[in-house]
C-alpha cells in the first residue's frame, strides 16, 4: 500500500503482471494444502529488497480440508459476492476474486466497486457491472486487452463461472494459461531469477537503526542453528544491486 500510494495513477502493466504472477503461485501453494487466504489487499502484500513479494496476514485464513467457508470475513472492498451475501458458503474462488480486485487497483489506483457507503459497496459487489477507466492506455492494445479480459474473468459474480474455479481445486492452472500470463516462466518466478520491474528504495540507515534498537547485531549473518543470538543480515544494498544487475526479464 505504501508503494502504491507513490503512484496515484497505479503501477505499470509489467509491474502488475510481476506481482500477480507471484500471487498466483502463492495461492496455488495454499490451495494445494487446502488453505484459503480470504484477505488479499495491498496492506497484506509486502515487498522485499529485491522487489519480490511476501504474502502476509493469515488471520482470516481457513483450512477447507473437511469444510467450506461460511459467514462474512475479509476487507469489504475485496469481498467476493458469495461472502457479502452471507447466506452462501464460499470456497477457494474467493481468493481469485481478491486477486482480480487487487490487480485492478494496482493498475488503476482504485478498487472497482468503491462507493461512499458500506451499503453501496455491497450493492455494487453483488450487482454492478464491471467497468474500466478509459483514460489510461499503455503497453499496447493487445496487452491491455488481455489485462482487462483476465480481470473480467476473475471478477465473475458467479464463483462457478469465475476464472480459477475448479472442482478438483486446480484453478491456478487455468489462470496460468490465460494470455495475460502466457509469457511467464513460472519456475523463474519461484527461483527469483527475473528482475523485478519495481525495486523499492530502502533507507538502509533507518533499517540498521531499527535493527539496532531491537537488539540485533548489525552486519552479521545468522549461522546454522544459532537460535540464541539476535543476528540479522543487513547488507541490503548488495542485494538490491544484484537484482538491478540482472538483465533477464520478460516484464518490459
Amino acid at each position: 500500500m505504501r508503494h502504491l500510494n507513490k503512484f496515484p495513477n497505479g503501477f505499470s502493466l509489467s509491474q502488475v503482471k510481476f506481482i500477480a504472477s507471484q500471487l498466483v503461485l502463492a495461492f496455488e501453494c495454499l490451495h494445494e494444502n487446502n488453505i484459503v487466504h480470504r484477505d488479499l489487499k495491498p496492506e497484506n502484500v509486502l515487498l522485499d529488497e529485491e522487489g519480490y513479494i511476501k504474502l502476509a496476514d493469515f488471520g482470516l485464513a481457513k483450512d477447507l480440508t473437511d469444510s467450506v467457508g461460511k459467514g462474512s470475513c475479509g476487507t469489504l472492498e475485496y469481498m467476493a459476492p458469495e461472502i457479502v451475501t452471507r447466506a452462501k458458503t464460499h470456497n477457494y474462488e474467493v481468493d481469485w476474486w481478491t486477486l482480480g480486485i487487487l490487480m485492478y487497483e494496482l493498475y488503476y489506483g482504485v478498487t472497482p466497486f468503491l462507493s461512499d457507503s458500506r451499503e453501496d459497496i455491497i450493492e455494487n459487489i453483488k450487482n454492478k457491472k464491471l467497468s474500466f477507466p478509459e483514460d489510461k492506455e499503455e503497453g499496447g492494445s493487445k496487452s491491455l486487452k488481455y489485462f482487462k479480459n483476465v480481470i473480467k474473468k476473475l471478477l465473475k459474480k458467479d464463483p462457478e463461472k469465475r476464472l480459477g474455479h475448479s472442482k478438483s481445486n486446480k484453478g491456478s492452472k487455468k489462470i496460468k494459461t490465460h494470455p495475460f500470463f502466457k509469457n511467464v516462466e513460472w519456475a523463474k518466478i519461484l527461483d527469483k531469477t527475473y528482475e523485478s520491474p519495481y525495486v523499492p528504495e530502502i533507507d538502509t540507515k533507518k533499517v540498521k537503526k531499527y535493527l539496532k534498537n531491537k537488539g540485533c547485531k548489525i552486519g552479521v549473518n545468522r549461522k546454522g542453528n544459532d537460535h540464541l543470538g539476535k543476528l540479522a543480515e543487513t547488507d541490503l544494498p548488495r542485494k538490491v544491486r544484484k537484482a538491478v544487475d540482472r538483465n533477464e526479464s520478460i516484464f518490459t
